[in-house]
């Protein structure tokens, strides 16, 4: 999954994006650990979601040691529960425990933002019209992602939508694991119908860490052996 943000809006984290310029600079190292935050964060998204949880649970690692409560007290509670998160990530052997966990960083970097009132703009990712399932999957949650980071409720609307309708069909697969893929992807289609009435992180959370467990299920069962 694809997505993009706008360099000038991970610098606002210490500061109202509706202060001035001259008065709204974050010191260097807090720049420096919203960007690599920022990083680490995406970097773990698609280890989930391709079922790679050792990588998965070294990348959370990272974002708890970056989390450093007396470097960011401008972030207040936030910044323990996301690093409270990535050490729930980083210690855990399950899978949906891991992807709830890493929906729950991402819920708390959206409310810290919005605390803030910091104006966080996503590189705009049209979406798909060349009839690939698949790639208008990817699309959907990773708006829906977004939606959690800005957050936006546009966003996570949007994503909502695009995965109520997507099949996920694939039809080279051996019939015991098309049968098995088959009902994962009505389960992502039940989890988009849930997503779009989720109107609070916290069910927003569950049901996008929901969703990283199903898609982590269904690539392990489709990958090549």
């Amino acid at each position: 999954m694809r997505t993009g943000l706008v360099s000038a809006a991970l610098l606002l984290a210490a500061c109202g994006a509706s202060q001035p310029a001259a008065e709204c600079q974050p010191a260097p190292d807090t720049q420096t650990t919203m960007r690599d935050h920022f990083a680490y964060t995406r970097a773990t998204l698609p280890l989930i979601i391709n079922g790679k949880l050792a990588a998965a649970r070294a990348k959370a690692a990272s974002i708890a040691m970056v989390l450093l409560p007396d470097k960011l007290t401008h972030w207040g509670p936030f910044v323990e529960r996301m690093r409270a998160a990535a050490e729930t990530l980083a210690d855990t052997h399950s899978l949906s425990i891991a992807a709830r966990a890493l929906a729950d960083v991402a819920v708390e970097c959206g409310q810290c933002h919005k605390s803030l009132d910091v104006d966080v703009r996503f590189e705009p990712v049209a979406e798909p019209t060349d009839g690939s399932q698949m790639r208008h999957h990817a699309w959907a949650a990773s708006r829906m992602w977004e939606g959690l980071v800005g957050p936006s409720d546009k966003l996570w609307a949007a994503g909502a939508a695009g995965l109520q309708w997507t099949a996920l069909h694939e039809p080279e697969l051996a019939p015991n694991v098309e049968s098995l893929i088959k009902s994962l992807a009505g389960r992502v289609r039940t989890l988009g119908a849930r997503a779009a009435t989720a109107d609070n992180p916290i069910s927003r959370a569950r049901v996008y860490g929901q969703l990283l467990g199903t898609c982590a299920v269904c690539h392990q069962l489709a990958r090549p052996r």
